[in-house]
């Protein structure tokens, strides 16, 4: 139908088009830009340059009424014609992992009150920092703090200065008789537009808690079958035991991969599925005694199916005689049914750099949490890989991520009880996986995932457009060149569009099947910010 691919981006230099073939991907140059309002008037026309690129005037997209963009159409002389409807939402993130507010125009503003609930009568505080585009401070600006009753109607307006840094501080005296519930307050630079901040906080007749608790154990690590003790030591705040207070709680078993007692190691297969914790009731519990203390057992007869180690954590509460519950929990670990390999990476933050030399310490653990000697114990280093599954169902096409492994090294090491075996590998770009396990399909097993290079998580490209990208550095200065990792699963064309509050700058590229690495300069007009 056409080969025209239209691409918008919103931003304070106006709307920004880029206009690219679908059958090359490459830039179309000399496409005409038409941006039609609601009413049909014309609001602007424009060219695109050698990288397919144009700008319309940030006034154009401001319009009301009949006057809001409604059609961007873009032709090629008489060959070709393509429209792209302004109306509808922008492209949906929601799979891709992106959460979080939007993000702020020129002036952005952070407000929150000391605590979320008051009683009546109390001094509401509200504080607010006032930011441009590049987090600098915005002095003698005027902020109008409006707060809003629960019942929708407008309470008390304050005007603030923000003459200190850009700060702002405002007080609400709220009234002895001020309404129950959740009250807003907004903050507008301008009371006719739209709020550039807001914030909620209750208003209700809470009662501070009465009671308190101590929640210990006389043991930190149990073997299935194994008890443990637990002691409750409670007392009212004003001083006296709090006897003859009821008891409630559960247990909750999850796997963990760490161990207290061997820091900084892992145990367990990294990609093993999880199961769900399994919560169960402590049962019969005993009523608090006149001295504020009760005792009972902690007992685990099963325990899940896993390679991972397991955690048992303890949540107790102790009611009030109006009903209210004070909580409080502790971890017991739960020492392992049989011998466990652990793994330390001897780097930091999960990642090597590229070409560098993952280096590991590896030791062997008897479920009594001690050191021992393991002999032949065979690693191995792979690759993962992710590709996508296409299949139909139901007269659709869907897809599914599929995780694949490439065998890159391979090894036996001795594990000693007086010492940590080491394992030293280097890698490239990409995420890797080293497992460690004995010549018995029933023995221990553990296996340790890391990155290598600059590489991004596999969970921001869970669909088949998602591209792996990541930079060497999270920050640069003027002059440097950044360098962005590319790792597509076939050959195309790149755009790379760099973006700030008055600056957007493109990047064009021919990336190979498997990636390359592409380069930003940052220039001297960039100024300091995010990007």
């Amino acid at each position: 139908v056409s080969d025209i691919g239209l691409s918008t981006y919103t931003g304070q230099d106006g709307l920004n088009v880029f206009a690219r073939s679908l059958g090359s991907a490459k830039p179309i140059s000399g496409a005409e830009l038409t941006l039609l309002a609601r009413n049909n008037e014309i609001l602007g026309t424009a060219t695109t340059d050698a990288e397919g690129h144009a700008v319309f005037n940030p006034g154009l997209t401001r319009g009301e009424n009949g006057m809001v963009p409604a059609v961007l159409m873009a032709k090629q002389g008489d060959n070709d014609f393509v429209f792209l409807d302004m109306g509808k939402a922008g492209f949906d993130l929601s799979d891709r992992g992106v959460e979080g507010r939007a993000s702020p125009g020129a002036l952005d503003v952070y407000a929150w009150t000391e605590r979320g609930i008051y009683r009546a009568g109390e001094d509401v505080h509200v504080a607010a920092l006032a930011r441009d585009g590049a987090a600098k401070a915005v002095e003698n600006l005027p902020l109008t703090f409006i707060f809003t009753r629960p019942d929708g109607v407008e309470n008390r307006r304050i005007v603030s200065n923000g003459e200190s840094a850009g700060g702002h501080a405002v007080e609400l005296p709220l009234e002895a008789n001020a309404m129950r519930g959740t009250w807003t307050v907004s903050i507008y630079t301008d009371p006719k537009q739209s709020p550039i901040a807001s914030q909620m906080f209750l208003v209700e007749d809470f009662v501070p808690d009465r009671i308190e608790f101590d929640l210990t154990a006389d043991k930190k690590e149990i073997a299935q079958g194994e008890t443990a003790n637990a002691t409750v030591d409670g007392r009212f705040l004003y001083g006296a035991p709090a006897a003859g207070l009821a008891l409630e709680g559960e247990m909750t078993l999850s796997t963990t991969s760490s161990w207290e007692s061997f820091k900084d190691f892992t145990f367990g297969l990294a990609d093993e599925q999880s199961s769900e914790p399994t919560v169960t009731p402590l049962a019969n519990l005993p009523v608090v005694g006149d001295d504020g203390k009760a005792t009972f057992p902690i007992t685990i007869d099963q325990l899940p199916s896993t390679t991972k180690l397991i955690n048992a954590k303890v949540t107790v509460r102790m009611r009030e005689a109006g009903g209210r519950a004070v909580e409080r929990s502790l971890d017991i670990g739960v020492r392992p049914q049989r011998d466990v390999i652990g793994i330390r990476p001897d780097f930091a933050d999960d990642e090597v750099p590229q070409g560098g030399t993952a280096k590991f310490s590896i030791i062997a653990v008897d479920p009594n949490g001690k050191r021992e000697d393991l002999k032949g114990a065979q690693w191995s280093l792979v690759k993962v890989e992710r590709n996508y599954q296409w299949y139909r169902s139901n007269n659709s096409w869907n897809y599914e991520a599929v995780n694949l492994t490439k065998a890159v090294a391979n090894g036996s090491v001795d594990l000693k009880a007086d010492g940590e075996a080491t394992v030293s590998l280097p890698v490239d770009w990409g995420r890797y996986r080293l497992e460690v396990e004995t010549a018995d399909p029933d023995g221990p097993a553990t296996s340790y995932e890391f990155d290598a290079g600059w590489y991004v998580a596999s969970t921001t490209t869970e669909t088949p457009d998602g591209l792996e990208i990541a930079l060497d550095k999270d920050s640069y200065a003027a002059g440097e060149v950044a360098k962005l990792k590319v790792s597509p699963h076939f050959a195309g064309e790149l755009l790379v569009t760099i973006g700030a509050e008055k600056l957007l700058k493109t990047v064009t590229a021919s990336v190979p099947a498997g990636g390359s690495t592409v380069d930003i300069p940052v220039g001297e007009d960039w100024g300091a910010g995010a990007y």
